[in-house]
C-alpha cells in the first residue's frame, strides 16, 4: 500500500525539523516562556530505534508524572500519548499542532526497522524545532507524537493509518486542550500525519486550520491505482479521510488546504484533487497549494504544509497563503543514509522479546526465551508422542504447564502483540495433524516439518497486525511442540480439559478477558465444545469442523452406531447445546464447504439445527476451500474470526470470508544456513495468513 511504499521516504522528513530549511527571515523571539519555565528542561537522550519498531507498553504512573504526557482511553485501552510544545513565540489560545509522517521501514524479507536519523532525535531536539515554528508563528507549537513514536505508548507499525490511532489522538488533543486551557487548534501534517490531520479536522469543531502535506487523503483510490484491492479487514481498520466527509462537523470559520507537488511520485495528484472536489462538494472550505518539493521524488512539502496552517492562524487570506507557500525552497539535506546508523533499531520479526512474562534472571537462572528461531517439530515426535518436562517448558516464553485431574502436560502457543494490545485475544486452532498413510498406517502431514515455529510466529504477527490486539496460535497436545501423543489425547474429554486449562493460564499471564475462539476440523469440534464451558468467550467459529461425532461416525462407517468404547473415550460437541445458555452474548459462526470428503458439512447442520431449536443465535456461512479433499477453511475462518472480533455484522463477517484471497505458493526457498532458512520462512508466512497443513 501507498503509505508503506512512503516509509522509505522518511530521511526527507528531517527538512520539516525547523523552518531553517526556508530560506527567509524569521521573526525574533518575543515574550517570556511560561510553560518552558514553568516545567524541567527536556532529557536530551535519544529515543530508543527499538522501542519504534517493538513498542511501548502503557504505564499509567510513569505518563501522569510526565508534564509532556496524557493519559487517556479509547475503546476501553489505556494510551500514554506524548507532545512538545513550545511558547517561545507568545502564548496565545489556539495553538498550531503537527502531526509527522509514518517512522518505522519495512525490512525486505520481513520485519521493521528504524530511520537512522531516529536515534538522533531526542525531546529536548524536538521542543528545540517546536521553539522555532513557534517564533514563526507567534504563538504556542505542538509537535504530538503519534502512537509508537517519541515515547507514545504503542507499536507504530500496528498502529499508524488506523482508526484507532485516529481516535487516540483526538482525546490525546482533548486533554491538551483542557489542561493548558487551548480554546481552538490549527492543525498541519505530511503524509500519513497528514492524512490524521485531516480527518480530526472534519470531526472537531474546534479545529480552525488545517494542512496536509503529500497526504493520501483519498486512501482508497490511491490504492486503487496502484491496481491493488484493498482487503475487507484493512478497509474497516485503515483510516480514509474521504469517507469522513459524509459526516463533516460543522465549524466556525473553518479552513482546509491541501499541499503537494503536481510531479509528485508517491501521492498521485489526482488523488489528491479527488479528496479537493469531495470535499468542496460537502461544504468544506478548502484550497489545492501546489508547491515545489526539492527531494528526487517530490514528496518533501512538510514545511510547506506547516507554513501553510501557521498563516492561516494568524488571519492571513488564502492567496496570500498561496504566494507564501509556492514561495518556499528548501535547501538540501544530507542523505539518511550518510547519517550514522542507530545500533539500538534492527529488524524486529519477533514481536516476542518484550512480551516474554518474567522468570529468573541471568546466564544461570534459565528465565523464559522467545521461540528458539527455526524451530522445527519431529514428525517422529508427532506420532510416538512428546514427553512432559516441567523444567523445560517453563523455560519457553510462550508454554504454560497445566494438570487438568493431576496428569501434567505442555502446551505451547505462539502469541503476538504486534498489532497492540486490547485485553482481550484471537485463539486459532488447527485440525488433527495424525492420519492415515497410504500404506493405512499412522502418518504425519507431508508438510508438517515444514510449518516451522518461524512460520507459525508470523502468521499471528500477520494476524495481530489486522487485529490491532493481541492472537495466539495454541498448538493442541501431542503437535508443534505441544507434549503427549496426538492420537492418544485428541476427540478426549482429557484433550478439552487440557485446552481449558491453557486458555485459563495463557489468560492469566497476559492479562486477557476475552477470548475469540477460531478452530479448523478437530480445532473447530474443540471450538464449538467451549461454547457451553466458558463465560469468557466473544466469537466462536468452527471451520470445517467435526461438530456432531456421533453423526460422523456413521457417515464413515455406513450407517453403524459408534461401540460403547468409542462413546467413553471420545467426547461429541453436539452434546454441550443442552448447556448452551441462550442468553450469553457469544456468537457462534460455522464455516462448510458442501463438497467436503473428509468432514462433510452434514456434521455442521446437525449441530447447527441443535441451536436453531434452542433458539440459539449463530450463522451458518458456505463458501470453498482449496484443497483436493474441500476440507481445508482455515485461513477463511481465521478471517470470520477476525471481523467477528472487530464488531463487524454477520452479513460483513460472510463477505469477507468469501472474499478471502487463496495464497499464492511460495517459491522454494534456499536453507544454505539455518538463519536463511528462518528468513525464508518468515518472508512466505509474513505476507499473507499463512495456513499450516490440513488436517
Amino acid at each position: 500500500m501507498i503509505l508503506r511504499i512512503a516509509t522509505a521516504l522518511l530521511a526527507l522528513e528531517i527538512l520539516a525539523r525547523g523552518p531553517a530549511g526556508a530560506e527567509e527571515a524569521q521573526p525574533p523571539a518575543v515574550g517570556a516562556l511560561p510553560v518552558e519555565a514553568q516545567r524541567p528542561p527536556a532529557p536530551d537522550v535519544p529515543f530508543s530505534g527499538r522501542d519504534l519498531v517493538e513498542g511501548v507498553k502503557a504505564d499509567e504512573a510513569a505518563c501522569r508524572a510526565d508534564p509532556r504526557a496524557v493519559w487517556v482511553e479509547v475503546d476501553r485501552v489505556p494510551a500514554c500519548v506524548r507532545y512538545f510544545l513550545s511558547e517561545a513565540g507568545g502564548d496565545r489560545s489556539d495553538p498550531v499542532v503537527f502531526l509527522r509522517g509514518a517512522l518505522a521501514l519495512s525490512v525486505p524479507g520481513g520485519g521493521w526497522t528504524a530511520p537512522a536519523f531516529y536515534a538522533a532525535e531526542t525531546p529536548a531536539a524536538l521542543e528545540r524545532v517546536a521553539a522555532s515554528w513557534s517564533r514563526v508563528y507567534g504563538g504556542p507549537y505542538i509537535i504530538l507524537a503519534r502512537p509508537g513514536t517519541y515515547g507514545s505508548s504503542g507499536r507504530e507499525p500496528a498502529d499508524r493509518n488506523s482508526k484507532r490511532e485516529f481516535r487516540i489522538l483526538g482525546a490525546a488533543l482533548d486533554a491538551i486542550r483542557a489542561r493548558h486551557g487551548f480554546s481552538a487548534l490549527h492543525l498541519a501534517g505530511w503524509n500519513s500525519g497528514g492524512n490524521l490531520a485531516m480527518a480530526l479536522a472534519l470531526t472537531r469543531p474546534d479545529v480552525r486550520c488545517v494542512a496536509a502535506g503529500s497526504a493520501p487523503l483519498a486512501f482508497k483510490r490511491q490504492i486503487g491505482l496502484g491496481a491493488k484491492t484493498l482487503d475487507p479487514l484493512d478497509a474497516r481498520r485503515l483510516l480514509d479521510p474521504l469517507d469522513l466527509l459524509a459526516a463533516l462537523v460543522p465549524a466556525r470559520d473553518r479552513r482546509a488546504f491541501v499541499v503537494g507537488d503536481p510531479a509528485d511520485t508517491v501521492v498521485a495528484p489526482s488523488v489528491l484533487d479527488a479528496f479537493v472536489t469531495e470535499a468542496q462538494r460537502a461544504g468544506l472550505p478548502v484550497r489545492r497549494l501546489d508547491v515545489t518539493a526539492t527531494d528526487s521524488l517530490k514528496v518533501a512539502v512538510a514545511p510547506h504544509a506547516i507554513r501553510a496552517a501557521i498563516d492561516c492562524a494568524r488571519g492571513q487570506g488564502d492567496d496570500e497563503i498561496a504566494r507564501t507557500v509556492a514561495a518556499i525552497r528548501l535547501r538540501p539535506s544530507a542523505p539518511d543514509a550518510a547519517r550514522k546508523p542507530d545500533p539500538d533499531a534492527r529488524p524486529a520479526t519477533p514481536d516476542t522479546a518484550k512480551l516474554a512474562p518474567p522468570g529468573p534472571a541471568g546466564p544461570a537462572g534459565g528465565g523464559p526465551v522467545p521461540t528458539p528461531a527455526g524451530e522445527a517439530f519431529s514428525a517422529k515426535a508427532l506420532l510416538e508422542g512428546l514427553r512432559a518436562d516441567e523444567a523445560d517448558c517453563r523455560k519457553h516464553a510462550f508454554a504454560v504447564w497445566v494438570r487438568p485431574g493431576g496428569r501434567p502436560e505442555c502446551l505451547r502457543y505462539y502469541y503476538s502483540e504486534a498489532g497492540g494490545f486490547r485485553p482481550e485475544a484471537l485463539v486459532l486452532m488447527q485440525g488433527d495433524q495424525v492420519h492415515a498413510g497410504p500404506d493405512g498406517k499412522a502418518a504425519a502431514p507431508e508438510n508438517y516439518e515444514k510449518v516451522t515455529a518461524d512460520v507459525l510466529q508470523a502468521m499471528v504477527d500477520r494476524n495481530a497486525r489486522l487485529f490491532g490486539a493481541p492472537v495466539l496460535y495454541l498448538a493442541r497436545p501431542g503437535a508443534q511442540g505441544s507434549s503427549g501423543r496426538e492420537l492418544e489425547v485428541r476427540h478426549t474429554r482429557r484433550e478439552l480439559d487440557l485446552v481449558g486449562a491453557a486458555l485459563d493460564a495463557i489468560k492469566d499471564r497476559h492479562g486477557l478477558r476475552t477470548l475469540h475462539v477460531v478452530g479448523q476440523s478437530g480445532g473447530g469440534g474443540i471450538a464449538a465444545s467451549l461454547l457451553p464451558l466458558r463465560g469468557d468467550l466473544g466469537c466462536v467459529v468452527s471451520a470445517s469442523g467435526d461438530a456432531s461425532r456421533r453423526l460422523l461416525y456413521r457417515l464413515r462407517n455406513g450407517g453403524r452406531e459408534p461401540p460403547p468404547e468409542w462413546l467413553r473415550r471420545n467426547y461429541d460437541p453436539a452434546d454441550a447445546v443442552p448447556r448452551i445458555d441462550p442468553a450469553r452474548p457469544v456468537r457462534p459462526i460455522f464455516l462448510v464447504d458442501r463438497a467436503d470428503t473428509q468432514v462433510p458439512a452434514a456434521t455442521t447442520d446437525d449441530f447447527v439445527a441443535r441451536l436453531a431449536k434452542r433458539g440459539i443465535r449463530h450463522r451458518l456461512i458456505e463458501t470453498t476451500a482449496w484443497d483436493d479433499k474441500r476440507h481445508g477453511l482455515f485461513v477463511q475462518g481465521v478471517r470470520a474470526g477476525l471481523a467477528c472480533a472487530l464488531g463487524e455484522p454477520d452479513e460483513t463477517v460472510a463477505e469477507v470470508v468469501r472474499a478471502t484471497p487463496r495464497p499464492e505458493p511460495a517459491a522454494p526457498a534456499r536453507a544454505d544456513t539455518p538463519a536463511k532458512a528462518a528468513a525464508a520462512a518468515r518472508a512466505a508466512a509474513g505476507s499473507r495468513v499463512a495456513r499450516p497443513p490440513a488436517p
